[in-house]
């Protein structure tokens, strides 16, 4: 099953202080790597989220977030008695610095309200663990609903265009069969041109052509192709969560089959269906970047 790397999710958590907003974002990314901001106080918790991403994701750059929701308005009003406090504070630190008392406003006291030991209301741990449990899995869920989405969409478009590959393979195979025939009849003309009328008698010549035509032969790159082409189909349909590094070795194997068969061909036409494999495998490879 083919998951993108691309997601959201989010989740509300109501606690005995307010409601917490757990946000993931999920990007792009050849490794695991998981970054967190979370709550003063809360880094204990720290490989216990880890945990929990490890086990649903295996690629991909994990942001999650948990804040109080600013949808709650509750949350959002300091305490008079405490914002007379910290006025007088800082009021009286102004005076011993000797500046201006007046400058310290209800905008500069809101702001110093944020980060006083006073404004954190404590959690319990049945909250914190109610938010770890239940808003991140909950989180979690909707980033693999939308990773599984998404890449349904990235499997039938690879699919689509991987099956253009198997058919332009096949066109090369048949044109590749007809390839020895047609370099031993242009041969022929040019030596007869050249006044050699008797090539059977010739030896050397003789070796040197039955070597050449043999390195025309590009049945063995064909072979592998098919045979990328059909690992790459049953990936796509598996339900192993983690293909996309093999997805991308097939594509570059597939390449490297390809630019062997163009370098030996002879033939144009073979050469116009190789541009083509080459463009579409590259359409693909991007695609293939976004799979877990």
């Amino acid at each position: 099953m083919a998951r993108s790397m691309t997601a959201f999710g989010a989740a509300r958590v109501k606690t005995s202080i307010g409601r917490f907003l757990i946000e993931i974002h999920c990007l792009n990314r050849k490794t695991l790597d998981i970054s967190l901001s979370l709550p003063r106080d809360w880094l204990r918790f720290d490989p216990k989220i880890r945990k929990k991403v490890g086990e649903s994701f295996f690629r991909g750059q994990v942001t999650i977030q948990i804040t109080r929701d600013p949808t709650d308005a509750k949350l959002e009003l300091p305490s008079i008695d405490i914002l007379k406090k910290l006025k007088q504070e800082w009021e009286k630190m102004a005076k011993e610095l000797n500046f201006d008392p007046n400058e310290i406003d209800l905008s500069f006291i809101r702001q110093e309200y944020q980060n006083h030991p006073l404004a954190r209301l404590p959690l319990g741990e049945k909250d914190i663990n109610t938010i770890l449990n239940a808003g991140v899995k909950q989180a979690l869920q909707e980033c693999i609903k939308m990773r599984e989405k998404e890449g349904a969409f990235l499997s039938k478009d690879i699919a689509h265009r991987m099956k253009e590959i198997s058919k332009i393979a096949e066109e090369i195979n048949t044109l590749s069969k007809e390839s020895p025939e047609t370099f031993r009849e242009r041969l022929m003309k040019k030596l007869k041109n050249l006044g050699i009328d008797t090539l059977s008698d010739d030896k050397e010549i003789l070796k040197e052509v039955i070597a050449f035509t043999e390195r025309l032969d590009i049945s063995e790159e064909i072979t592998r192709i098919k045979s990328h082409l059909k690992q790459f189909f049953d990936l796509l349909k598996t339900k192993e969560k983690s293909i996309g590094r093999t997805l991308d070795f097939l594509i570059q194997e597939m390449n490297r089959e390809i630019n062997t068969i163009s370098s030996k061909s002879i033939e144009i036409e073979i050469s116009r269906f190789v541009v083509a494999v080459k463009s579409e495998l590259e359409k693909v490879r991007e695609q293939v970047q976004n799979i877990e």
